[in-house]
């Protein structure tokens, strides 16, 4: 007896041994593994190609908002700065006509004290010249740069608005 269910246990024990080894088995299991995993992880993460292109998509659309509020935002720096540059132009006019009426009444002037009393108001002017020429130079510097930045900026926003839209296109070609 007991070796008849010696025998049964040995050959059900080859016959397990032949299904595991077997090639078909083996890639049977594998696949089926596969797909369990793949549901598995999918419940946890989108794994879908349409959803994640959908995604990026509009990951993008929100980027591509925040250029373009950047760039109006940039753009309206710029009409301010421009207006602060024609103010400090106006100024620098203005004490430029100042000083030259200062110089042309102090030859006038023939007391020392009064004389003084005019090259001080002339060197106060000239001073005023001197930082006036400064703020010009340094705003005209700052408007160039921000030009520049939004020209940037403006590319920036036509490339990406292309890649959205190519990426749309492309989503549209995999949904149909």
């Amino acid at each position: 007896g007991n070796m008849l269910l010696l025998s049964a246990e040995l050959a059900g024990l080859a016959a397990i041994l032949f299904a595991v080894t077997s090639k078909t088995f083996i890639r049977g299991v594998s696949l089926t593994w596969l797909q369990v995993m793949r549901k598995f992880y999918g419940l946890i993460v989108n794994i879908d190609p349409i959803a994640i292109l959908q995604n990026g998509i509009n990951e993008m659309r929100k980027k591509l908002d925040i250029v373009d509020e950047n760039v109006t935002k940039l753009e309206s720096v710029l009409v301010s700065m421009r207006k602060k540059l024609k103010e400090y132009k106006d100024v620098f006019e203005n004490n430029v006509r100042k000083r030259d009426s200062l110089q042309k009444k102090i030859c006038t002037i023939e007391d020392f004290t009064e004389q003084l009393k005019y090259k001080s108001q002339l060197q106060l002017i000239n001073n005023e010249i001197t930082r006036g020429n400064e703020q010009i130079k340094s705003q005209s510097e700052r408007i160039i740069t921000s030009e520049k930045y939004l020209d940037i900026m403006k590319k920036l926003q036509i490339a990406a608005d292309f890649k959205v839209q190519d990426a749309q296109n492309e989503l549209s070609y995999r949904k149909d």
